[in-house]
C-alpha cells in the first residue's frame, strides 16, 4: 500500500482522458488503464488530496508505471511526504493564537508534541492515524471555544452577554424595550410587562413594594397605602391571590425561607401569611412599627429594623427573638444584607452607615458616608460582598470597597437616588425620580462612562428596584404599578439546585426544607470574616495563654513567682489570685500603711522620684488588695490556711505600725516633748 497526494491535472494527464470516469464520487471506484483507486476513509476534500490505491490481481501493473513512481518517490524527500500526510504544528500553533481561539483554549490541548517527524518517520500508517487525531483535536477546540463565548466566560473578560453597539456611535442605553422585546424569544418577552394597579376612577393606590422569593419564581406585591398584597407566579404568569386589608398602612414586605410563608410589615407589628392562599399565621408583636426587613436564610433569621430605632433578631424556626440591639441614632428606613456574611448594613439619618451581627451589642463598622441621611443601600453579590453602594440625600452615588472602606467611585446624579440594586453578575440599577439607571463593570478599572440602560416612567415617581434570581429581568415598583424590564446581562445563568432551583418540584421542596433546617447555622457564627470557621487561632494574649512546663517564671519586678507543676500545663484561670496579681505586677500582700516599703528596704530609697513612682501604684485605704481580699462577704466564714495567713500577717502589721508610731513619739518626747510641755 501506498499514498500519494495527486492533483486533478495530474490526474488527467497520466490516465487516458477516454477511460477516465468522472463518477467516482458516487461510486467510489475508476479504473484507469488497469489500476483501481480508492478514496480514503473522510479524507476527500476539494482537491483531493489524499488517495489509497491498491492492486488487485485481475488487473496487473506495468513496469514502465513502476518505475516512473520510484523515481518521483526518489524525488520527494522524507521531509516532503511527511508534509503531505502529518498536520503541520506551526498551522495548529498558528490556529491556536488566532483571535477566534485566545491562549485561553490552550489549556484544551492534551499531549502536545513537537517531535511528530520522528515518531512517524518510517510509518505512515501511524502518521495518518495522527493527522485524523490532529484534525479532530482542532474540531473540538473550536467547540470548546464556542461554548466558552456563548456560557463559560473568563473571569478576566467581562460579562459577555451584554448588550454591544455595532459602532462607536451607537450607545445602549438607547435601546428601547420594545426593540429588545421583538429581538428575544417567547419566553422572555412574555416576562416584560407593566401593571397599572391604580384605581383610574378614584386615583387610590401606590406606592407599591416588592420581592422575589429566592428562586425567582413567587413575586410578593404590596400596595403601602389601600393595604392590598398579593402573591403572582412568574412561571404562569397567574395571580395566586389578591387580599385587601381595610385602613391598614403596610410598609415592607418578605418572604422567608421558601414560598409559603411571606412576612409583612404593617403598621404596627410584623405579620406572617400563607403564600398559597393569603391567610394570617403569626402576629409578631415584639417587632413595633417597622420600616424594612431582611431574612438570612441560611440561619433562618428574619431581621427587622424601624422607627424605634432597635434592631432585632426572629428566629423563624422557633418563633424567638435571639437579639436586639439598640442602634441609638434614631429611626432607621435603610436596611440591605451582605449575602456572603450575612452582616445587616444599616444607613441613619445623620449620613453614617453601620454594620451589625447577632452575637455582638455595639456596630461591627460605622463610617460617615454622606452628610444627608442614607437612602438606600446594597449589596454586591458578585464580589463576595466587597462592595457596597450606598446614596444619600445628598444627591451623591458612591460604591466603597468593604475590605479598607474607602471609596471606589462616586458621582452626583441629577436627583436624589431612592433605591439601589446589585444583580448576580455585577449590574447596579439605581432609581431616581422617574428614571431608572442601570451600569456595568461599577468599580472596576476598565468600567465604561455613562450608563448601561435607561428607562423612563412618565409622571411616576420609582419606589424600589429588584432583579430577578436567574433571570434578565429587573423589577421596578412606582407609584402607580409595577413593571419588569429586560436587562440582558443581569442575571445568573447557572444555578446550584442545592440552593435555589426554579424547576423544582413539591416533594423536592419539602425536602430542602428539611435539609435546611439540619444545616441551620447558629447566629454566633455571623461574623465580617466568614472563613475563621475552621482556621487555626491566633496566638492568645499573656492573660490567656497556657503556661508551658515550667516550674517559674519572673514578674515584672524580676521576682521568682511559682506557677505549676514542672510536669503539667496549668492555664492562667486556674492559678491562683497571689500568683496572677504577681504576674500583673501587684503586690497580693501589699497593706495601706505608708511604711511597708520601709519593710522590703530598711534603708529608704536612695532617690526621691523613685519613692514618688513607687507611692502613685501603691494602692491605699480601703481599696488596698489585701482587706479587699479579707473584706468579700462571700469568704467571711470560709477559713482556709491562706486567710489564716493573711489574718497573721495583717495583725502583724498592724503591730509594727502601733509600734513605730510610740518609737516615733517618744523620740518627739526627748527632743521637745511637745507643743504643751512647755506648761509641764
Amino acid at each position: 500500500m501506498a499514498v500519494f497526494n495527486f492533483d486533478w491535472e495530474v490526474i488527467k494527464s497520466k490516465c487516458d482522458c477516454e477511460v477516465w470516469k468522472k463518477y467516482f464520487a458516487c461510486t467510489q471506484y475508476a479504473k484507469f488503464g488497469g489500476w483501481l483507486w480508492t478514496p480514503s476513509k473522510s479524507e476527500l476534500n476539494k482537491n483531493v488530496e489524499l488517495f489509497i490505491y491498491t492492486q488487485t490481481s485481475a488487473h496487473k501493473t506495468s513496469p514502465k508505471n513502476t518505475m516512473k513512481k520510484k523515481q518521483e518517490q526518489q524525488k520527494k524527500t522524507k521531509d516532503q511526504e511527511l508534509r503531505e500526510y502529518q498536520v503541520n504544528q506551526d498551522q495548529t500553533n498558528q490556529y491556536l493564537d488566532s483571535g477566534h481561539n485566545p491562549a485561553s483554549t490552550k489549556k484544551l490541548i492534551r499531549n502536545e508534541t513537537n517531535d511528530w517527524k520522528k515518531v512517524t518517520q518510517n510509518n505512515r500508517k501511524l502518521s495518518n492515524h495522527l493527522a485524523g487525531i490532529a484534525k479532530s483535536k482542532l474540531k473540538s477546540i473550536e467547540k470548546a471555544q464556542e461554548h466558552d463565548n456563548l456560557l463559560l466566560l473568563n473571569q478576566n473578560q467581562t460579562n459577555g452577554n451584554l448588550l454591544e453597539p455595532e459602532n462607536k456611535l451607537e450607545k445602549t442605553w438607547k435601546f428601547k424595550q420594545s426593540d429588545i422585546k421583538s429581538s428575544t424569544n417567547l419566553h422572555i418577552s412574555l416576562k416584560s410587562f407593566n401593571l397599572n394597579l391604580k384605581d383610574t376612577n378614584s386615583g387610590i393606590g401606590g406606592p407599591y413594594k416588592f420581592d422575589y422569593n429566592r428562586n425567582g419564581n413567587f413575586l410578593a406585591l404590596i400596595d403601602q397605602k389601600v393595604g392590598k398584597y398579593s402573591n403572582i407566579n412568574l412561571k404562569s404568569l397567574n395571580l395566586i391571590f389578591e387580599i385587601g386589608l381595610l385602613n391598614e398602612h403596610l410598609r415592607a414586605v418578605k418572604w422567608l425561607h421558601n414560598q409559603s410563608f411571606l412576612a409583612i410589615a404593617q403598621k404596627k407589628y410584623v405579620y406572617i401569611y400563607d403564600g398559597h392562599q393569603g391567610s394570617e399565621l403569626h402576629q409578631l408583636r415584639g417587632h413595633v412599627e417597622v420600616t424594612q426587613m431582611e431574612f438570612l436564610p441560611y440561619h433562618f433569621l428574619l431581621t427587622t429594623v424601624g422607627l424605634p430605632g432597635w434592631l432585632k433578631y426572629h428566629d423563624t424556626s422557633t418563633g424567638q427573638i435571639v437579639a436586639q440591639h439598640a442602634t441609638k441614632l434614631g429611626s432607621c428606613h435603610t436596611m440591605a444584607q451582605n449575602p456572603f456574611n450575612s452582616i445587616i448594613n444599616l444607613g441613619h439619618q445623620n449620613g453614617t452607615v453601620t454594620l451589625w451581627s447577632p452575637s455582638v451589642n455595639q456596630p461591627l463598622v460605622k463610617f460617615l458616608a454622606h452628610l444627608g441621611p442614607v437612602t438606600s443601600l446594597s449589596v454586591d453579590p458578585s464580589s463576595s460582598g466587597n462592595l457596597l453602594t450606598t446614596t444619600g440625600l445628598d444627591g451623591s452615588l458612591k460604591v466603597w470597597d468593604a475590605r479598607n472602606w474607602k471609596t471606589l467611585t462616586s458621582w452626583t446624579l441629577k436627583k436624589p437616588a431612592k433605591t439601589t440594586a446589585w444583580s448576580q453578575k455585577g449590574l447596579l440599577a439605581v432609581g431616581w425620580g422617574a428614571h431608572v439607571s442601570v451600569y456595568s463593570d461599577i468599580g472596576k478599572a476598565d468600567s465604561k462612562k455613562g450608563a448601561y440602560m435607561n428607562q423612563l416612567f412618565p409622571s411616576q415617581e420609582v419606589e424600589q428596584v429588584q432583579f430577578c434570581p436567574f433571570e434578565d429581568i429587573l423589577g421596578v415598583s412606582h407609584s402607580s404599578g409595577f413593571s419588569q424590564l429586560i436587562i440582558p446581562g443581569s442575571g445568573e445563568a447557572h444555578f446550584d439546585s442545592l440552593e435555589a432551583d426554579p424547576f423544582e418540584t413539591k416533594t423536592r421542596k419539602k425536602e430542602r426544607e428539611v435539609h435546611n433546617l439540619l444545616d441551620k447555622i447558629p447566629f454566633e457564627l455571623i461574623n465580617i470574616n466568614p472563613n475563621f470557621v475552621g482556621s487555626v487561632a491566633p496566638k492568645p494574649e499573656t492573660t490567656h495563654q497556657l503556661f508551658q512546663s515550667t516550674s517559674s517564671i519572673k514578674d515584672k519586678n524580676n521576682q521568682t513567682v511559682i506557677v505549676n507543676n514542672p510536669n503539667a500545663n496549668t492555664p492562667y484561670r486556674k492559678l491562683t489570685r497571689i500568683q496572677k496579681l504577681k504576674l500583673s505586677g501587684v503586690d497580693a500582700l501589699e497593706g495601706d500603711q505608708e511604711d511597708d516599703d520601709q519593710e522590703d528596704d530598711p534603708e529608704g530609697p536612695s532617690d526621691t522620684k523613685t519613692e514618688k513612682v513607687t507611692e502613685k501604684k501603691k494602692m491605699r485605704g480601703k481599696n488596698s488588695t489585701l482587706k479587699r481580699f479579707l473584706r468579700r462577704k462571700k469568704r467571711q466564714n470560709v477559713i482556709t490556711p491562706q486567710t489564716e495567713a493573711l489574718k497573721a500577717k495583717l495583725s502583724q502589721r498592724k503591730q509594727l505600725h502601733i509600734q513605730q508610731q510610740k518609737q516615733k513619739a517618744a523620740q518627739k518626747g526627748d527632743t521637745g516633748g511637745g507643743a504643751l510641755s512647755r506648761f509641764s
